[in-house]
């Protein structure tokens, strides 16, 4: 029972605002690089910390804002400021 109590409250706090009607959720590494970005990182500092390529930062963020409907990353990461506030 635990468990699920922990995944529902993960999923709460997963939540984002969409600018997208029924918009898709986002996958756990498009959320791990958005809460870094969020943290000011550049995309070469994510791509070392997920030991990941820079290109693949750049794909997870554009599938992360194609998912939020929003064009930048800059809107991507005011919406999931809102989410924090």
């Amino acid at each position: 029972m635990r468990v699920v109590e922990e995944l529902h409250a993960r999923e709460r706090r997963r939540r984002i605002p969409s600018l997208k009607a029924g918009a898709e959720r986002l996958t756990e590494r498009e959320w791990q690089v958005l809460e870094l970005l969020g943290k000011d990182l550049t995309t070469k500092e994510v791509a070392r910390r997920m030991e990941i390529s820079e290109v693949t930062v750049r794909r997870h963020l554009s599938a992360v804002m194609s998912k939020l409907g929003v064009d930048s990353r800059g809107a991507a990461l005011e919406l999931l400021n809102q989410r924090d506030r």
